[in-house]
């Protein structure tokens, strides 16, 4: 099982509610590519720190030491990605499929409340709330 897409925990919820809108057209592309590439039987790999998502990320800096998560946000991101893995009942290096990962995702972003535990000051939260609220949290086509 050596064939897996690396995801930081919060990302799994910031995949579901995409509706190609984001930081940049770096940033769109970017993330059309990850969801293309994400079927119900593909194996994600859950570690808390960079992955693809975070590749064309204006916030994204040079690690400063092993522990950095390599974003202005950092402590945010820890957070986000701290309150996901509780959440979802993960460990830093669970591989799971797609389907299921999603499927447990879904069932937290189900209870507005709790989802806001994971990500409620992002900045994008009411866009991906508004997003999960009027659609069947597939991401969008590409």
């Amino acid at each position: 099982m050596d064939d897996f897409q690396i995801l930081r925990p919060h990302h799994v919820f910031c995949i579901l509610n995409y509706r190609q809108s984001g930081y940049s057209d770096e940033f769109i592309d970017n993330m059309n590519t990850i969801v293309r590439k994400l079927k119900p039987d593909a194996d994600i790999k859950i570690v808390p720190a960079s992955d693809a998502v975070c590749n064309a990320c204006p916030n994204r800096t040079e690690p400063q030491n092993s522990d950095d998560v390599c974003c202005r946000c950092a402590e945010k991101v820890k957070r986000y990605d701290s309150a996901a893995m509780s959440l979802l009942k993960v460990e830093p290096g669970t591989v799971l499929k797609w389907g299921t990962l999603s499927e447990k995702a879904q069932c937290i972003m189900a209870d507005a409340l709790l989802f806001k535990t994971v990500c409620g000051d992002c900045e994008w939260h009411e866009i991906c709330h508004s997003a999960h609220s009027d659609t069947a949290i597939e991401p969008k086509s590409v």
